[in-house]
């Protein structure tokens, strides 16, 4: 971009910048009349969290604070004391400023406050210098990438505004109170056994307890086992209980995903849907189907590529829009621009670690949970045994940052070990097993695929297996009955919980 022609100038401002020199008088005061006071304001605060133009009490703090690092008594003799030996006496006040500064003790709680309140203040008069000094950087620099330079922008103040709160410790009187008035409220509540939000699967909502707010849940599997087509009957599942959810689709079009949602719920073969080949009665299910869909609080964004600044923001103006807003997938991670910048072999680990982490943050920040589809890398097929952590594709990232990581595997991938049913080994062989497992599976329709779904990581709960029976043409996941799971255990590993 051709730098700009016109002339940056800083305004003059209609105030100073945000500070209060009666507060940090006042901790200063009560750092000369109580060490524990002392203690929270040099644990708290620096000598920049002072303003400015108040240098005498960036002088006095910090020589409070070089006795305080010394482990050296702090009284008003031995604050003078060293400011004397630093030359800035005169420039912080004299002793008779000291003595005035210490009959301003305003009691532990007031000091607290005012700890509290010129943090507050600092935090805000560098979030202020920051936007003056990008808009000076947009008049004054060339910027070869729009996108680069919003995200780096964001990025700058959101470091700021992170440190706008300063968090003291809770003892445990506190954190009790609130957890029993947590589980209380458990009690009474419908949901008390899946307080998050639903995954339409009884046996998975019993190992994870659905999804959590704040959680980053990592959905893996190899290429045409069914990931996408799970999330979307997740978000449809989650949908039709009232809870709003967004999916973002970085392959398929908006259509393309609708048109799978609806083979779901009127389960009708998808390309009957697709091409509009149905007869009458189907026709009617398909609009019947698109009447329901409609009503649901359900969203999609298929932007191609889409960054993570745009994916984040999109995500943030939703939420103010619905403020219940409980689930967001992104299918798939993969495929997440980081930056504006197209990745290459060489940076492509650290450009999924840095999305992950800003969906991790994203999820904490908005308390919703965010699932990122993923993929598994060749190595389970090489291997021919149960996929693993360490499967996941170009990233060991992806389980450090998740909450919940969820291995899909279909029927037609070989699996090793001892059946968690008890199966008897050495009587069959496992082609044997595949192949009363597919004569089970024929009974209950064409072109139904037996999916195993591993929770592998689980931070909140149990880690176990749970198996679906994916109905390709609808593209659709249903739980097999009882009957069926005790017909297969002997055959296939799992554990449906």
């Amino acid at each position: 971009m051709p730098k700009s022609t016109k002339t940056y100038k800083t305004t003059s401002r209609r105030k100073s910048l945000p500070h209060d020199t009666n507060a940090e008088k006042a901790i200063l005061g009560a750092s000369l009349s109580s060490y524990e006071l002392c203690t929270s304001m040099c644990e708290s605060l620096t000598m920049d969290d002072f303003y400015d133009e108040n240098r005498n009490h960036q002088l006095i703090f910090n020589a409070i604070y070089k006795l305080y690092r010394e482990n050296k008594p702090i009284d008003i003799q031995t604050v003078n004391d060293e400011l004397i030996n630093t030359n800035n006496i005169d420039i912080a006040g004299g002793p008779e400023y000291l003595f005035e500064l210490a009959d301003n003790f305003v009691g532990y709680e007031n000091a607290r406050h005012c700890i509290g309140l010129v943090y507050d203040q600092a935090v805000l008069r560098r979030y202020l210098l920051k936007i003056e000094e990008i808009n000076n950087r947009y008049y004054n620099t060339e910027i070869d990438s729009i996108s680069s330079f919003i995200s780096t922008s964001q990025k700058e103040l959101e470091e700021i505004s992170s440190r706008r709160t300063i968090a003291d410790f809770k003892n445990a009187q506190t954190v009790t109170d609130a957890l029993q008035a947590r589980l209380a409220k458990l009690k009474d509540s419908p949901q008390a056994n899946n307080i998050g939000v639903t995954t339409g699967y009884s046996y998975l909502n019993k190992l994870i307890h659905g999804f959590q707010p704040g959680q980053l849940i990592i959905l893996a599997a190899r290429p045409g086992v069914g990931k996408t087509a799970f999330g979307l009957n997740v978000c449809y599942n989650a949908a039709v209980k009232e809870y709003p959810v967004a999916y973002f689709s970085l392959e398929m079009t908006a259509e393309e995903l609708m048109t799978r949602v609806v083979a779901t719920d009127a389960q009708i073969n998808q390309e009957k849907i697709k091409y509009g080949t149905g007869n009458e009665k189907e026709r009617l299910a398909i609009k019947q189907a698109c009447d329901r869909i409609a009503r649901l609080p359900l969203y999609i964004d298929d932007t191609a590529g889409i960054r993570i600044i745009d994916l984040v923001a999109k995500t943030r103006k939703l939420k103010n829009e619905v403020p219940n807003l409980g689930l967001v997938v992104v299918d798939y991670i993969g495929l997440v621009r980081y930056d504006g910048k197209m990745s290459n072999n060489d940076n492509r680990q650290m450009i999924i670690q840095e999305t992950s982490q800003e969906l991790k943050r994203l999820a904490l920040e908005l308390q919703i949970a965010i699932i990122c589809v993923a993929q598994l890398n060749r190595n389970v097929e090489q291997r021919g045994g149960n996929p693993m952590l360490s499967d996941l594709r170009e990233s060991g990232s992806l389980e450090q940052d998740a909450d919940v990581v969820l291995l899909m595997s279909g029927l037609n991938q070989k699996r090793t070990g001892k059946s968690n049913y008890g199966s008897k080994d050495g009587e069959l062989t496992e082609e044997s097993r595949l192949s009363v497992l597919q004569t089970e599976l024929s009974k209950l329709g064409p072109n139904i695929q037996l999916v195993n779904i591993d929770v592998a990581k689980n931070r909140a709960g149990q880690i176990g297996s749970v198996y679906l029976l994916f109905k390709k043409d609808f593209g659709s996941f249903i739980e097999p009955d009882a009957a069926f799971i005790e017909q297969i255990k002997n055959y296939r590993g799992g554990n449906n919980q």
